[in-house]
């Protein structure tokens, strides 16, 4: 830059200062008519590392001659002026070496073990190792974006320069992960890699209802007062995850105490090595068709579990109480016990069948004695024998079938009409369930008639005056007359450099979907808190909700901005019923 002095007198000369937020130096202390000020890059852009430019002060002193004293001083005069930062390669920031590696849920340890070079949908974070620098300035932040093939966002994250890790990546096949450097000013520079991952659902665990778990003779034949257990199960479905993941079908068993099994040695009926996926035959001390055939006592009762697991560590499991041989009526030893349909195995009176009586019962009415323990994978439209069965944890509740909410409680099954209908044909059965803390309630009524075998089932119906629960960023509550709302706040960084028309930039935010489905596409607003002080913006629907999802929207600002960081309020209401 050159700075001139326009003198008035050849006899002038000047001495010239600067300052440049905090930068000071003389470029000249006898200029005549002009001088100049090298303003580079490297001399002047770190005093400015958060901003695109900055103002500096030019100060002229004008001497009459050479000699530096105040006789001779005519004046001194001060001006401004402004450097800007070029946004080039120069001064943007970098992020070089970026190199790519798979970062297993630590819930799943075995995916560090068998499948460490690998991508896992659902189960596989990105790890990324890098460098970013920022020159003249320093790094503000590190965005780690993941999208599939057709663009969809699947994981968005910010961090310092020490970002390394994405959320899990629910896709299959080829994604992008780009990695996005910002500095204190706003620039911003990218890299991106692509990788694949593999498509990973859980393994079936195929079952014949209370049929897969039966007494039967040393031959299979099914057999009430069999010394012998018949096992009819499957499995089904389970992903190879490019040749490495198998799945195994086992058992184990013990006499029934009341509790569910826990240190039993489980028993393998199918593995790797195995070309079939069904396994329908009597079980052995060791699952080797030929070995030594386990041996159920006559008057014991047993509790068997089996359960399909694969390399992974997914399981699903299927429980079932196995009661004593079926007999007319026995006393037990000692004269204290005696039972009816089953050996006695404790005193007082046990009745295996199903029961009327027609006269007046006094005491305790409902008694359900000891739960019986379900486990993962049961389906609840199964359980119809009457008794007390225990949903031990929220994770068994998960991953079974047909309960009224996925969360932990005690289901009761007993008659609904005391045995049968007035003409005897139709038998009537009501399954309760009961949240484990108690403020949740829901029943249903099953019914079959004795000829058919074939159950008839009504909807869950919640006992309770409202469910409310949690499911993701959402909170919900759902009424007994059927109206719903949820409502959740999602944290979002978007980059608004799309333009719509002349004057407004967005960048959009995938939809979101509910926490359950309304019956209709309820109604959905969507707001926004204040985010970044410096990129306003508000907020625009970019669809229209469905019974399934809330909508994509846009967030709108009149200027384009590289990452916006804000938090979108959700609110639906409609019907669930």
């Amino acid at each position: 830059m050159t700075i001139y002095t326009n003198r008035k007198s050849s006899n002038f000369t000047h001495k010239i200062e600067y300052e440049f937020h905090g930068k000071k130096g003389t470029p000249s202390s006898a200029a005549t008519t002009s001088c100049n000020l090298p303003v580079t890059i490297d001399g002047f852009a770190e005093y400015i590392p958060s901003a695109t430019s900055g103002t500096g002060t030019i100060t002229c002193t004008t001497y009459n001659g050479t000699e530096r004293t105040d006789k001779n001083k005519v004046g001194t005069k001060t001006v401004t002026f402004t450097a800007t930062v070029p946004d080039n390669s120069t001064t943007k920031p970098t992020i070089s070496g970026l190199t790519l590696t798979p970062s297993h849920l630590t819930e799943y340890p075995n995916l560090k073990q068998y499948f460490s070079d690998i991508y896992v949908q659902g189960l596989t974070k990105v790890k990324a190792a890098y460098s970013a620098t920022a020159p003249y300035s320093s790094v503000k932040s590190v965005t780690m974006t993941v999208k599939n093939s057709s663009g969809k966002s699947l994981s968005s994250v910010s961090g310092n320069s020490t970002l390394t890790t994405s959320g899990a990546i629910n896709a299959v096949g080829e994604v992008t992960v780009t990695l996005t450097v910002t500095n204190a000013r706003g620039q911003t520079n990218s890299s991106s890699k692509k990788i694949s991952f593999y498509g990973y659902s859980k393994p079936k665990l195929q079952t014949h209802g209370t049929n897969s778990l039966l007494r039967c003779d040393e031959n299979g034949n099914i057999f009430e007062r069999g010394l012998h257990l018949r096992i009819h199960a499957g499995r089904e479905k389970w992903s190879p995850l490019n040749g490495k993941n198998y799945c195994d079908l086992k058992y184990r068993w013990k006499v029934y105490d009341g509790l569910p099994l826990k240190d039993e040695k489980w028993i393998t009926l199918l593995d790797s090595a195995d070309t079939v996926n069904e396994f329908d035959g009597v079980a052995t001390v060791d699952g080797n068709p030929s070995s030594e055939q386990i041996y159920l006592y006559a008057d014991k009762t047993y509790l068997v579990e089996i359960q399909v697991n694969d390399t992974v560590g997914s399981q699903v499991k299927f429980a079932k109480v196995i009661m004593t041989c079926e007999v007319t009526f026995l006393l037990k030893n000692g004269g204290k016990g005696a039972s009816f349909g089953k050996h006695p195995e404790a005193d007082g009176l046990e009745v295996a069948w199903r029961s009327r009586f027609y006269g007046d019962v006094q005491g305790k009415v409902l008694g359900f004695g000891a739960l019986i323990p379900l486990a993962e994978g049961t389906n609840i439209n199964d359980v119809t024998a009457h008794g007390g069965y225990a949903i031990t944890s929220n994770k068994i509740a998960n991953e079974m079938t047909n309960l009224p909410i996925k969360e932990a409680g005690t289901l009761r099954v007993y008659s609904g009409n005391g045995g049968g209908s007035e003409s005897g044909t139709w038998i009537y059965t009501v399954q309760e369930y009961i949240h484990y803390r108690g403020d949740k309630r829901y029943v249903r009524q099953l019914h079959t008639e004795d000829a058919s075998g074939i159950w008839y089932i009504t909807e869950w119906q919640s006992l309770s005056a409202y469910e409310e629960g949690k499911s993701g960023d959402w909170t919900y509550r759902k009424w007994a007359d059927g109206t719903a709302e949820c409502w959740a706040k999602r944290k979002v960084t978007v980059a608004a450099t799309s333009a719509w028309g002349s004057a407004i930039y967005h960048g959009a935010v995938s939809a979101l979907s509910f926490p359950f489905s309304f019956s209709e596409a309820p109604m959905c607003q969507i707001t926004s808190e204040f985010g970044d002080s410096a990129h306003s913006c508000f907020v625009v629907s970019n669809g229209a909700a469905t019974t399934a999802q809330a909508p994509s929207v846009l967030l709108c600002r009149g200027a384009s901005a590289s990452a916006l960081n804000y938090t979108l309020l959700y609110y639906a209401k409609g019907r669930w019923k």
